[in-house]
């Protein structure tokens, strides 16, 4: 856990808890504080960077990634959408459609079918859901 990460780790460990049974019965206290709730709000305040540099670098990675030679259409997917969760935990909100070009303009060239595929769908229902499943049908081609 560091100021970069918070977003990721926090997912990470409330899904692990879960999945152990162990959520429900976390017990613990910090800063004098004994609402899990709240530990939780000053755990997030303590290590999530925040102000102009951190949103502007998020923003950056999001909207200059694209797939590498070896990365898989769920590799790709999943990054896109890790981003876009990096971008949220700041209070930054990314549009559905925004973030399906981004997915859609940061495939591989060989996966360029997506668009034209894309295209007979209407704009204001496109979401990342739908290149995935476009792009994982173009790849397994």
């Amino acid at each position: 856990l560091n100021g970069s990460n918070y977003a990721q780790w926090a997912m990470y460990m409330e899904a692990e808890l879960t999945r152990k049974g162990l959520w429900e019965v976390v017990e613990f206290e910090y800063k004098g504080e004994r609402d899990p709730e709240n530990m939780w709000d000053q755990l997030k305040a303590v290590h999530m960077s925040r102000g102009l540099a951190t949103e502007v670098t998020r923003w950056r990675a999001l909207l200059n990634a694209g797939m590498t030679a070896e990365e898989s259409v769920e590799g790709w997917i999943g990054r896109v959408r890790g981003l876009v969760r990096g971008l949220e935990a700041i209070g930054e909100e990314v549009p559905k459609k925004l973030q399906a070009i981004i997915a859609v303009v940061g495939l591989r060239e060989e996966l360029n079918m997506v668009e034209t595929k894309l295209d007979a769908v209407d704009r204001k229902l496109w979401t990342v859901e739908q290149v995935a499943a476009l792009a994982l049908n173009e790849e397994a081609r």
